[in-house]
């Protein structure tokens, strides 16, 4: 084999390496490089205070722009009370009870109540609190005792609780969690006050930092009224009587506190002076997005808000939420279509959304993921807006192929009009008659000798016209061909 024989070889696999590498769906992917986000912080984050699991979502759709380590199992602890929100919004969203229904505290509250262990409000035997004040309670600071009054409004029987904990979970996706008590505390801590009968007692919660995001999702889609609440720096029960309580929030990314964000408001900070999880939702120029940290190490709790704000703020900076095709008619990967409604997403900025067309849907190419299979993909529906011309052109593959093949940019435009203009030349030439040459006689008679030098005087030196023209043509074409060869196939 000789090396021209070899060379040619070459170029034909590589060739079809790079057809291949072309045709393959391109996926976008989250970030998840802890080095680009800690690098430029001013005041630095060690690599052992960085938390174990950690995502950020789209709180519009889902889509996951910052993940690590999500599918890691972890112990919630007091995000647990999330999923307890989530149950009792729902018996007040069906009418079951309303904000304004009240609890009446019992004796094992009270109890409860006076655990130093545990985070709690003051609770006494027989006051009545309003549902809207527990639900405060279990955003700040917490409250144990008001987690538990709660869950017993939404079902008498803390098994059954616990049990539509599980299955709501289930519902919502979260296929990593697994509850055994409603405060994130195991039951057996409460000495007494809280028993389960067909749950492990001394068992601690498990999920991830990817379902939390999901439950958050659903619960910031489905009760966006919480943020009333937690955005709040204070929170004050029963005021102006006896019972009169105000706590002061452990969030310290809200406005005014130590490490304020632009947008945050809320959601829940826990530590317990060894690990801090936190669960925040920052809104800016229309984007909305949820963070969830499990596991960042302590005891420097200022470092988890330092490095959440430096995060979601390269993320802002990154990423945009915005209207990526507008309801109507439509010209989509070269077919015209009439969308249905306005169509949203998180893309990246300064960069233009391509589309895929389904049957009856438009998707996002490459798009974020999406936290869970059980959120809505993220598509719009459409409807066939083309002309009987358009459909029996798109009928014809070889006008299809050549239309989706070819990118008409300004070298495709200015290599098709040389290859028209050298099919012009080519043309006009075959109109045109050669010169014809003169056939010389041994004797011309002298007449024709003084005609032929009075027809060279009467006329110029001429070019070769057809010859030229020809030429021409054949270059333009040539150059033509060349051009689109050289532009499609590199």
């Amino acid at each position: 084999m000789t090396l021209k024989t070899k060379l040619n070889n070459w170029m034909v696999i590589l060739l079809l390496n790079l057809s291949f590498l072309l045709l393959l769906p391109q996926t976008s992917f989250a970030q998840d490089n802890w080095e680009d986000i800690t690098n430029n912080m001013q005041e630095p984050v060690s690599e052992v205070q960085l938390p174990d699991a950690s995502i950020v979502i789209d709180a519009h759709n889902g889509q996951v722009l910052w993940e690590k380590n999500t599918e890691k199992a972890h112990d919630p602890a007091a995000l647990t009370m999330l999923m307890t929100v989530y149950l009792t919004m729902e018996k007040i969203q069906d009418n079951t009870f309303s904000l304004d229904t009240t609890v009446t505290a019992t004796a094992e509250d009270e109890a409860i109540a006076q655990l130093q262990t545990m985070s709690n409000n003051n609770v006494v035997t027989g006051v009545n609190y309003q549902m809207e004040d527990l639900l405060k309670l279990a955003f700040t600071p917490t409250s144990n005792v008001a987690i538990l009054m709660l869950s017993r409004m939404v079902d008498k029987d803390p098994d059954q609780f616990i049990e539509h904990m599980n299955t709501k979970a289930s519902e919502l996706g979260m296929t990593n969690t697994k509850y055994f008590n409603a405060t994130g505390i195991p039951a057996s801590t409460f000495e007494g006050n809280y028993l389960l009968t067909n749950y492990d007692n001394a068992a601690y919660n498990q999920t991830t930092a990817a379902d939390l995001a999901l439950l958050t999702y659903h619960l910031l889609k489905n009760f966006p009224e919480i943020i009333d609440w937690t955005k709040e720096t204070e929170t004050t029960v029963l005021p102006d009587s006896l019972y009169e309580e105000t706590f002061t929030t452990n969030n310290q990314a809200l406005t005014s506190q130590a490490y304020p964000l632009d947008g945050l408001d809320g959601l829940l900070f826990f530590e317990n002076g060894q690990i801090n999880h936190y669960v925040t939702t920052v809104k800016r120029n229309g984007m909305r997005l949820i963070s969830v940290f499990l596991n960042a190490n302590g005891p420097d709790e200022g470092s988890t808000f330092r490095l959440n704000n430096t995060l979601l703020n390269k993320l802002f900076e990154k990423y945009e939420y915005k209207e990526i095709l507008t309801a109507g008619k439509q010209k989509i990967n070269n077919q015209t279509v009439n969308v249905t409604h306005d169509f949203y997403g998180v893309v990246l900025k300064e960069t233009e959304p391509t589309f895929e067309l389904s049957e009856d849907k438009i998707s996002l190419k490459n798009s974020l993921p999406l936290v869970s299979n059980t959120i809505d993909p993220l598509e719009v529906e459409y409807e066939d807006a083309r002309s009987n011309v358009e459909k029996n052109i798109e009928e014809n593959r070889l006008v299809t192929w050549l239309l989706e093949t070819i990118e008409i940019t300004k070298t495709t435009i200015l290599a098709i009009g040389f290859t028209l203009l050298g099919i012009i030349f080519l043309l006009m030439s075959l109109f045109i008659p050669r010169r014809k040459k003169v056939e010389k006689t041994s004797r011309p008679l002298e007449s024709e000798i003084t005609s032929r030098r009075e027809k060279q005087k009467s006329q110029k030196q001429t070019w070769p016209i057809k010859e030229t023209i020809l030429f021409i043509g054949s270059s333009c074409f040539i150059v033509g061909i060349i051009m689109l060869l050289i532009h499609h196939l590199l």
